[in-house]
């Protein structure tokens, strides 16, 4: 689902035969919302045009829901690159945030978030 198609994803939704849900758009909550509405399995991540996933997300995710059965919501931490493919420092207000969120025992997982 998106309410934002670019070319490329159109193009690799087509190769790998993966059904394409368009709407109208109405800000992030209701794209995340309309995203959420078309899911038919126990657990779905959404996913920004840029985001990349490590190669053990998708499992990580799951192990850490079977590991803690009250969880409704795993969030993930992320890290930036540059156009080189370099890391990018943590700012300040990251670090601040990472300390606020972590205080609330929110498990996290590595995601990676490419430049455009």
């Amino acid at each position: 689902y998106t309410s934002t198609p670019t070319e490329t994803m159109l193009t690799i939704a087509a190769h790998y035969k993966i059904e394409q849900f368009i709407g109208e758009g109405g800000g992030i909550g209701a794209d995340w919302n309309g995203a959420l509405s078309f899911v038919q399995t126990k657990y779905a991540t959404i996913a920004h045009q840029d985001d990349t996933y490590q190669p053990d997300y998708g499992s990580r995710v799951i192990q850490t829901f079977q590991s803690k059965e009250d969880l409704n919501i795993v969030f993930s931490d992320y890290y930036e690159t540059d156009e080189n493919n370099q890391l990018r420092p943590i700012s300040q207000e990251r670090q601040q945030w990472k300390k606020i969120i972590s205080s609330t025992r929110l498990l996290f997982v590595l995601t990676k978030i490419l430049p455009i």
